[in-house]
């Protein structure tokens, strides 16, 4: 099952390098989202969490909390998916060609560049190495094929 925001997302796969979606506005709303059965908002949550858990967080605990307490600030923040593709230097990496897919990141309302924290979760829809790689199974679904 995907939710209405998760559904709208497939433009991501056939959009243009750096299109922006909004996604969900806070993290309670993601949280309760892939709670509901979304489970393309449980695998976003679980790959950010994740992600914050690998920076001065440390722990996936605290790091959930530090998203709750960012919903709790005054200045508005939202969850946006980033389309773009990453290239590998062959120079550096001769067996990678590189990735294809989106970042999920959450960014304050006013500043349209950084994400909060530093933060770039990169999700791979095609790659020969990526940490955190889209199951194939959610493509169909994207598709809505």
């Amino acid at each position: 099952m995907l939710c209405t925001l998760c559904s709208a997302a497939s433009k991501l796969l056939t959009g243009s390098e750096w299109e922006e979606f909004k996604h969900q506005s806070t993290y309670s709303a993601l949280n309760d989202s892939a709670s509901a059965g979304c489970q393309l908002c449980r695998f976003l949550k679980q790959a950010l969490l994740m992600q914050y858990a690998y920076g001065p967080w440390r722990t996936l605990q605290s790091a959930e909390e530090y998203q709750f307490a960012v919903d709790q600030e005054s200045m508005p923040s939202a969850f946006i998916l980033l389309n773009c593709r990453v290239e590998i230097d062959s120079r550096f990496a001769p067996f990678q060609e590189g990735s294809v897919g989106f970042h999920f990141i959450r960014r304050y309302d006013d500043d349209d560049i950084s994400p909060i924290g530093e933060i770039w979760t990169f999700i791979a829809l095609e790659t020969r190495a990526g940490e955190f790689a889209l199951s194939r199974s959610f493509l169909p679904m994207l598709l809505k094929l």
